[in-house]
Order: C-alpha cells, then structure tokens, then sequence
C-alpha cells in the first residue's frame, strides 16, 4: 500500500461500497482496489481510509475486520457500516443509526 490506513470500514454486502465510494468519488477522493490478504480494499488514500466487504452477520463481519486488524498495524478506528433495516419499524431507507457498544 502506498498509503498507511488509519480507519477501516466493513460493509456486509459489496453492492453497500458502491454508493459509499462513489459520494467520496464526488467529493475528489478516488479510491482503489488492493488485496490486503483474502479481502479486497477499497483505499482512499487521501484519507488514510479503506473499506473492505465483511459479509452477513456479527461474527463474519467481526472475522473479516480482525483479518484486516492482523495485517494493517496502522489502523486505529474501526467502523461497521451497512443497512439496518431488520433493527425496528421505526428505522426507515436513508436513516443514519449509531450505535453505542458492539457485541
């Protein structure tokens, strides 16, 4: 990598990274595809972020992040992005949900 990561972002779905990158895209911040060992990262190097697939469920995605954890040593914020839509009725398309703890 050219770039040290210091933030990494896992998405259950690949068809999620799309919209993502293309918002930082639109804003001037290209990214690329790179292999960090069995993932493929989407980087943006500008700001040391990359977001790879992690696939459904808490504990495919906790793997995948750990595997990225283990092989990029420079990362210090690790985030979990995707739909919630099966969270409650009251969440609808377009709502940001934060949560407060992971288990």
């Amino acid at each position: 990598m050219t770039t040290a990561l210091t933030t990494v972002a896992v998405i259950p779905e690949a068809q999620e990274w799309v919209p993502l990158l293309a918002a930082l895209e639109a804003t001037g911040y290209g990214s690329t595809v790179r292999r960090v060992g069995r993932l493929d990262v989407a980087c943006v190097d500008r700001l040391a972020f990359g977001v790879a697939v992690g696939g459904h469920g808490k504990v495919q995605l906790g793997v995948q992040m750990q595997h990225l954890l283990d092989l990029l040593p420079t990362v210090d914020t690790a985030l979990c992005l995707g739909a919630a839509g099966s969270l409650c009725e009251a969440a609808a398309w377009g709502d940001v949900v934060v949560g407060s703890c992971s288990l």
